[in-house]
């Protein structure tokens, strides 16, 4: 998903449009942040983006109608554009990859994810 520097979504794929529930032509234009209930964190990782030009974080995301879910998200600025790209990955789906359990209950926080 890319949004512009003020966190309004530019573009968003078939991937963005699954996780969040949401047709992908009703995704441009909305504010990212309709989705991530963890306000702080998002204003924290806008931060650190600013800084130092990516954020790594483990999020809540809130699909439309359905029950929020948490996943991993990666931030970087695309300084050329002016333009944040967001990708984002199942935690649980990610852990079974490595061979790991699913977790379903882990504490949020903004530390990077293990990669």
């Amino acid at each position: 998903m890319i949004t512009n520097d003020q966190g309004i979504v530019d573009e968003a794929n078939g991937h963005a449009s699954k996780l969040l529930n949401v047709a992908t032509a009703y995704l441009t234009g909305k504010p990212l942040l309709l989705y991530l209930p963890q306000r702080d964190l998002y204003f924290r990782l806008f931060e650190q983006v600013k800084l130092d030009g990516t954020a790594h974080a483990r999020v809540m995301v809130r699909p439309r109608d359905r029950k929020a879910i948490e996943v991993g998200v990666s931030i970087t600025l695309l300084k050329q554009q002016m333009r944040w790209c967001w990708v984002f990955v199942h935690a649980a789906a990610r852990e079974q990859e490595r061979g790991m359990p699913a977790v379903t209950s882990i504490p949020l926080s903004s530390e990077p994810l293990a990669g």
